[in-house]
């Protein structure tokens, strides 16, 4: 239960005042506990903070499985590998202020780069030469990359600006589209001329 609080709070902490404003005072300050909870619990704030990271990027390297499921065309893996981890990077936008932090670097981050480097990025690119039946993994690279800048890296901008930013560029980023309908778009006119699926 001590645990489980101190870990809340950190996590709204980071959402308000950022990983730069984070102090083990204010976290036990907000979860109502002593500093000693703290370090008995996790040993210091950064091996806190490396906890919350993980368990985060736990989730996000989940969202990978769907791909390998061969009983699902390419192309619904695909999409709803799109929506899963666009889901979670909404509803986790403090996970990236720490990701994107210039200040510190945890294992975590660590594990997540390896694996996406050994595992995630080729059950992609895999998934996406399935759809092409195309043998020119850099063609199919760079088709990756334009799904990660045109459909998530708007997200991650959003989630990491203050809200009168956020609120101008909310508009001109996204227009009148949900998130499904922008990826939708996104695989009709990458995917459309290779494969027939609704």
């Amino acid at each position: 239960m001590i645990k489980e609080k101190i870990i809340k709070s950190t996590v709204e902490l980071i959402k308000s005042v950022g990983i730069d404003g984070l102090s083990v005072r204010k976290i036990a300050e907000l979860a109502d506990v002593n500093v000693a909870s703290i370090n008995y619990h996790f040993g210091s704030k950064d091996k806190l903070v490396n906890e919350i990271l993980k368990t985060s990027l736990l989730e996000f390297r989940g969202t990978f499985n769907i791909l390998d499921n061969a009983e699902v065309s390419p192309l619904k893996r695909l999409r709803q590998f799109l929506l899963d981890y666009l889901s979670l990077l909404k509803a986790h936008p403090e996970l990236f202020k720490i990701v994107l932090s210039p200040e510190k670097l945890f294992d975590s981050h660590l594990e997540y780069v390896e694996f996406l480097k050994h595992q995630g990025f080729d059950k992609l690119t895999k998934t996406v030469l399935d759809i092409v039946c195309d043998s020119n993994k850099d063609k199919v690279n760079i088709i990756v990359r334009q799904m990660f800048a045109s459909i998530f890296f708007p997200v991650i901008i959003l989630g990491n600006v203050n809200s009168k930013i956020k609120e101008a560029m909310e508009q001109n980023m996204f227009g009148d589209y949900s998130a499904e309908e922008n990826i939708d778009l996104f695989l009709d006119f990458y995917f459309s001329k290779f494969n027939k699926e609704t």
